[in-house]
């Protein structure tokens, strides 16, 4: 049994993974949505000035780092991306210092490895953070992994997100979409994204930084809902905004694609 620290439990990742940690006694930091506590899991409020000395009293050993802003991706949004991905992220980094935390799980990104015009400042703060931790992980004796997902979703997903879009329109005649479909798509099952960051948990400590492929093949959105609707059987029209600029991207990525446990058919057809 490990004292496992999570940011972002609120998250829809976040309230998934924990329903799968009943083995661990689990500490999820809260902000403005209420969690209710459970027999291995305790709700906090903390003071991130406070973290450290939290840590050595719960004797933390494993801190997963969920929480991120992706509410804007460019210009507009700055501030507000690296004062969440890249200024809160290292202050919760720099209160492992000197204390009982020996593994640090980080939800990376997908963007990442994509090249995008215009330039996308979501996935630039992902980086800048992961670079630090993985500067930070070998100066100060830590494990750390930073998981790069893709588009997460499973049943019970009420975000503003492509899939519950589609589940609640797909009986339309029509769906129209804000964008123009070129954008880049990679759907992972939840039930994927948790076990990856389980595994993780369960692995033995090694003083290094590595980082995990936690997304499927990447193709565009108009190549997904194509896919969708055919999985789901479904006839609607979509409709792209043609007047988003957004332009088709160029995958940047070399490596190899995660595989799922569940095929892509079976995950969308059981939605």
């Amino acid at each position: 049994m490990k004292n496992i620290f999570i940011t972002g439990i609120t998250s829809y990742l976040g309230k998934n993974l924990l329903n799968k940690l009943d083995q661990h006694n689990v500490y999820g930091l809260i902000n403005k949505t209420h969690l209710y506590p459970k027999k291995n899991f305790v709700p906090l409020n903390l003071n991130l000035d406070d973290l450290n000395l939290f840590f050595n009293q719960k004797d933390i050993d494993t801190v997963i780092h969920l929480a991120s802003n992706s509410s804007g991706f460019y210009e507009d949004n700055i501030e507000s991306l690296i004062n969440v991905n890249v200024q809160l992220s290292n202050k919760i980094l720099q209160a492992t210092k000197n204390s009982t935390v020996k593994k640090v799980i980080y939800s990376g990104s997908y963007l990442q490895n994509v090249k995008q015009n215009p330039l996308n400042f979501y996935s630039i703060s992902k980086q800048i953070f992961e670079n630090l931790l993985e500067n930070f992980t070998v100066k100060n004796n830590i494990q750390s992994v930073s998981i790069q997902f893709g588009d997460i979703f499973g049943k019970g997903d009420s975000r503003d997100k492509l899939i519950p879009y589609l589940l609640t329109n797909e009986d339309k005649s029509q769906v129209k979409f804000k964008s123009n479909g070129l954008g880049c798509f990679s759907p992972i099952h939840i039930s994927d994204a948790t076990n990856l960051i389980i595994s993780e948990i369960e692995s033995p400590f090694i003083n290094k930084f590595e980082k995990k492929i936690g997304f499927t093949k990447i193709i565009s959105v108009k190549e997904f809902v194509h896919l969708y609707k055919k999985i789901r059987s479904k006839s609607f029209k979509s409709i792209f905004n043609k007047e988003d600029p957004v332009e088709e991207r160029v995958i940047n990525f070399k490596g190899t694609y995660y595989v799922p446990e569940i095929s892509l058919e079976k995950s969308i057809s059981e939605l």
